[in-house]
């Protein structure tokens, strides 16, 4: 329960500091802000900033017993109201976003092909969501699934499958011809937006490579845990042949 707890906390731009005198809070109920500074081995000037955090959003109160503050959790509903505002505030920011990106990308785009790398499971699941902008586009992909599951985790994949089927993404994917647990096989018959092949046993891969837009993402097996974008139109043209005279082999 911690561990999620924090988890919240951390999504409402609270500092570690404001997550455990909360957690404190909640645990051992009211109590003074030295008793906190004492318990948490905080600076009392550094307690009370942290407490005025809690108090504006709504997550505390303080009350006056005998002339001593004390400092109580408000009513935990409150956290839900916090993380509404929070979804809102991001919703809004997404949408000025998406209404700004066709500007930005005239400043952002030249003819030279950039490369970028990215390490670690948190890192491809970053890769993996840079599709998620090509909406209504269909984007190829040469996916070893079992070896992709492996390193991007049930969790990732299924999120990211979600998300694109919100956004209209057609995936035209190609697989190794191998055994796939009907327990971890995400994509089903009822996925319409998925044209999926099977390469022939004697073409065999570890590491996935995806085209969409002007770009080419890749992403290694999990022994090595890294990934890679190439953004050049000149790039997405020959990776598309490859593609394309493996995809008419396949059945």
């Amino acid at each position: 329960m911690k561990y999620d707890l924090k988890d919240i906390l951390h999504s409402l731009d609270l500092p570690p500091s404001s997550q455990k005198i909360y957690a404190e809070l909640l645990e051992n109920g009211e109590t003074t802000a030295r008793m906190l500074s004492e318990r948490l081995s905080l600076t009392r000037p550094s307690t009370y900033d942290h407490l005025a955090l809690l108090k504006k959003k709504g997550l505390i109160i303080e009350k006056k017993v005998e002339n001593k503050k004390y400092f109580a959790i408000d009513d935990v509903k409150h956290i839900g109201v916090q993380l509404k505002e929070k979804k809102e505030e991001l919703s809004h920011k997404e949408k000025l976003f998406t209404e700004l990106l066709p500007e930005l990308l005239k400043y952002s785009r030249t003819e030279s092909p950039v490369i970028k790398f990215f390490e670690g499971k948190d890192g491809l699941t970053h890769l993996l969501n840079d599709i998620l902008w090509y909406k209504g586009e269909t984007i190829h992909t040469m996916w070893p699934y079992t070896e992709m599951l492996h390193v991007l985790g049930k969790e990732v994949l299924v999120r990211f499958n979600e998300r694109r089927l919100q956004s209209k993404i057609l995936i035209r994917t190609l697989w190794p011809h191998e055994k796939v647990s009907t327990k971890d096989y995400i994509w089903n018959g009822k996925d319409t937006l998925t044209e999926k092949r099977f390469a022939k046993k004697s073409v065999t891969w570890n590491m996935g490579y995806t085209i969409y837009g002007d770009k080419v993402s890749f992403i290694s097996s999990h022994k090595e845990v890294f990934g890679f974008i190439v953004t050049s139109k000149d790039f997405v043209e020959l990776m598309k042949v490859q593609f394309n005279v493996i995809w008419e082999a396949s059945k």
